[in-house]
């Protein structure tokens, strides 16, 4: 009987033994599943950052191009009046020489 109940407690501690090491096993591969989890989000979160800040890149590189583009507009503009001005200018003093002359 004794030699019987040994071998029962022998066995019911290897059952145990396993058990403890499968719910040990079952832990790790939980805790693997969350730590791949906090990585893929992580990388999802650095994704949509990325996203984020080349959506406002190119937001301000198209304001930037938009304000050179009307910059180089009001330049035009400003040496073309400029050119007028010269040319007013210049028919005045032709035409103030020419009664002068008279």
């Amino acid at each position: 009987r004794s030699n019987e109940s040994r071998l029962e407690s022998a066995e019911v501690a290897e059952f145990r033994a396993i058990f403890n090491k499968a719910i040990e096993c079952e832990k790790e591969i939980i805790l693997d599943h969350r730590r791949q989890a906090s990585r893929e989000r992580q990388a999802n979160d650095a994704t949509r950052l990325r996203d984020r800040t080349l959506r406002r890149e190119n937001r301000l590189r198209k304001h930037f191009e938009e304000l050179t583009e009307k910059f180089k507009m009001e330049i035009a503009q400003a040496s073309r009046e400029e050119r007028q001005d010269d040319d007013a200018k210049r028919t005045y003093e032709k035409e103030t020489r020419e009664r002068f002359a008279e």
